[in-house]
């Protein structure tokens, strides 16, 4: 019952993160937690089965009678399962207060994410910000391969050009720690 109010509420239909709407939100998902032996009984065979592999287990309650199971496993799934990213922050808190629900707010430099369809998580965006800044010098090698082929046929010859980074160096060494050339190389090693 906890699971359709939940999905009815402000925040999930119409993500509203107002104190009333985030109130409601928190309470009903307070109240969803288990209580009797037995829910706790069921609660930590849920959790068993969420650990093991959390994508298989959001996959296989997904559009089914099994949906409210989500509310057992951890804030993370919850804000995600309900299409919340971006909206609100969940918080277990401890057995005594449960969850605490707060606005969603971003740590990233007051950027605050509200369109859940555009966020980039904060590694993919250092990672991006790197390789736009990043002035790693490239050197363009030219590889050049003669083909000998029997007689009756032309020699081929391929060029290609090779983008490798300054930074890139391998040497592949011989037994007795001498480098070795390319053409030194046996495929025998």
């Amino acid at each position: 019952m906890g699971y359709n109010l939940l999905k009815k509420s402000r925040v999930v239909v119409k993500k509203e993160n107002d104190e009333e709407a985030l109130s409601y939100f928190q309470n009903i998902l307070n109240e969803a937690q288990p209580k009797t032996s037995e829910d706790i009984t069921i609660h930590r065979i849920v959790k068993g089965m969420y650990n093991e592999n959390k994508h298989r287990f959001l996959s296989f309650i997904k559009n089914t009678s099994f949906e409210c199971l989500v509310l057992w496993t951890e804030s993370r799934s919850i804000v995600n399962y309900l299409g919340l990213r971006g909206v609100v922050y969940t918080k277990w808190t401890g057995k005594e207060t449960l969850y605490s629900v707060t606005p969603f707010q971003s740590t990233d430099k007051g950027e605050n994410v509200t369109d859940s369809t555009s966020y980039e998580h904060p590694l993919v965006r250092r990672q991006r910000k790197q390789t736009e800044t990043s002035e790693t010098p490239v050197t363009v090698l030219k590889r050049e391969e003669t083909l000998v082929a029997p007689e009756e046929t032309c020699d081929i010859s391929v060029d290609e050009e090779l983008l490798v980074p300054e930074m890139l160096s391998l040497t592949r060494m011989s037994s007795d720690g001498t480098p070795l050339k390319w053409g030194d190389i046996d495929s025998d090693e």
